[in-house]
């Protein structure tokens, strides 16, 4: 604190004034000195002709949900999906887990080492999460191949993508009219998907 004294000609009064100096930056100051320092970054990706399609879905269930926004230092859109940067691998990891339970996906996990000190015993590793989604939109028509496992009796038959949540509900588009209501429905989960190629 900084005490000043004032002395005037025709009265003498004693003036006490404290100041406090708290260094604070600016809200886009603040978010541009992060994006220097991220630690993982998620690759979101979707490959198909059409690729805005399905992750229009996922961009708007992102924006709704500020908890999840909230790590985020920065955003990159790219040619098939966006490129997510955090903080921490923690992070990266919770934000991974949320858009799985919005979206049928495999995720790899690499690392790459910037620097290390071999005095200190510290190293600066940077992770990448690459998200491949699966590259079905609902309202899609689609053949199942015939040795296709995990879908039920719809193996070999033409079928419409009737929702996509974690899994892909698919419907049998055009079932026998003896066909039970169970054999018409079969859900496709991403590791049956991406074992069975594309």
């Amino acid at each position: 604190s900084v005490k000043a004294d004032i002395d005037d000609v025709s009265v003498q009064q004693r003036v006490k004034v404290e100041f406090k100096v708290r260094w604070k930056e600016c809200p886009d100051c603040t978010r541009e000195s992060r994006q220097r320092t991220w630690q993982a970054i998620v690759q979101l990706r979707q490959r198909r002709d059409d690729s805005r399609r399905g992750l229009l879905v996922l961009e708007l269930t992102i924006a709704r949900n500020g908890e999840i926004r909230r790590d985020i230092l920065s955003v990159q859109t790219k040619r098939n999906g966006f490129d997510f940067y955090f903080p921490s691998l923690d992070k990266a990891r919770h934000f991974v887990n949320y858009l799985q339970g919005v979206a049928p996906m495999r995720v790899k996990t690499t690392q790459s080492l910037v620097s290390a000190d071999s005095k200190n015993n510290t190293a600066n590793i940077k992770h990448t999460l690459n998200c491949d989604m699966v590259p079905l939109c609902r309202d899609d028509l689609v053949v199942v191949e015939r040795k296709a496992r995990g879908v039920g009796g719809l193996a070999g038959r033409l079928c419409l993508v009737l929702k996509v949540s974690s899994v892909v509900h698919l419907v049998d588009a055009s079932p026998a009219r003896d066909a039970e209501a169970s054999t018409r429905f079969a859900d496709l989960h991403s590791d049956a998907y991406w074992r069975g190629g594309e």
